[in-house]
């Protein structure tokens, strides 16, 4: 199996149907696995044509009618394998779309159901780094094949979504193997990171507005939000932005003015990142 395809959909109603009609448009053979607070629903196609879905117990177009009533943020994958499961759809894909949205208006799909937290929260944004004991050796255990492979891929920096697309894994198979991991300690989980064309972008305007003296401006920014070069949260990307600023001189000063001038890619990437609406950028 080859993953190639991840991403995440959004809190749009639309989102699902566009994702389905990309993969039919794209005669795409494989599953597709979306990973929703409710569970993981399996939608599988052949040539573009979705053949099989199951989400919460139900299959078919019931399925992908509850599976239309998840409201959030829902990381997903699309592996490339035979098209080897039980068909639970035997209609055009425009005419299931339609079925799923009558139920949804006649209040006739299934309610989702809410499963029981599990005892790791894993999340496809999340982390993964090395542990380390107080002697400074990670704490591994006895790792077998699968675990040293994983183990090898965390680089602290990579994502759960990351490392699941490089080592051609769905995500729930990736998060199997995390979870013995994290209960050794072998493994911590840390937040979400900025993606590294974020910290290229701060480094290339930096240079830019303050020259031999942004070295410095970067330092103090990033002792600032407890972060290290190179390693941004998402949770304190807007705040470290604010910290640059502030660095660069006082309000109205030239170097101020040319950074918030030209830092329109990196307030875009942070506003991608973090959900924040342009119109509450600069709320607390």
């Amino acid at each position: 199996m080859t993953v190639i395809l991840t991403g995440m959909l959004l809190e749009d109603d639309h989102s699902l149907p566009m994702l389905l009609d990309y993969l039919h448009q794209c005669e795409r053979t494989g599953v597709l696995t979306l990973h929703t607070p409710q569970g993981s629903a399996q939608l599988w196609h052949d040539g573009g044509q979705l053949i099989h879905a199951v989400f919460q117990g139900h299959a078919g177009v019931a399925a992908v009618a509850t599976l239309m009533r998840v409201t959030a943020r829902s990381p997903f994958t699309f592996q490339s394998r035979p098209a080897d499961a039980p068909r639970s759809v035997t209609i055009p894909l425009g005419h299931l779309l339609m079925q799923a949205a009558q139920l949804l208006d006649e209040n006739r799909a299934p309610e989702l159901a809410v499963p029981a937290a599990p005892d790791v929260i894993i999340s496809f944004e999340d982390v993964p780094a090395l542990g380390v004991a107080g002697t400074g050796m990670v704490d591994t255990g006895v790792p077998g094949p699968q675990e040293e492979r994983l183990l090898a891929a965390i680089t602290g920096r990579r994502s759960v979504g990351d490392l699941a697309r490089d080592l051609q894994l769905s995500v729930d198979e990736l998060c199997a193997q995390l979870t013995p991991l994290l209960e050794r300690g072998a493994v911590v989980l840390t937040p979400p990171l900025m993606h590294a064309q974020f910290w290229r972008e701060t480094l290339r305007l930096v240079d830019a507005v303050a020259g031999k003296d942004g070295d410095a401006v970067l330092a103090q920014a990033t002792r600032s939000v407890g972060a290290v070069p190179g390693m941004i949260p998402v949770a304190k990307s807007r705040a470290f932005l604010r910290a640059l600023e502030n660095g660069l001189g006082v309000v109205g000063s030239a170097r101020r003015t040319s950074f918030s001038r030209s830092c329109y890619q990196l307030r875009q990437m942070t506003l991608n990142a973090t959900g924040i609406k342009e119109e509450d950028w600069n709320s607390e």
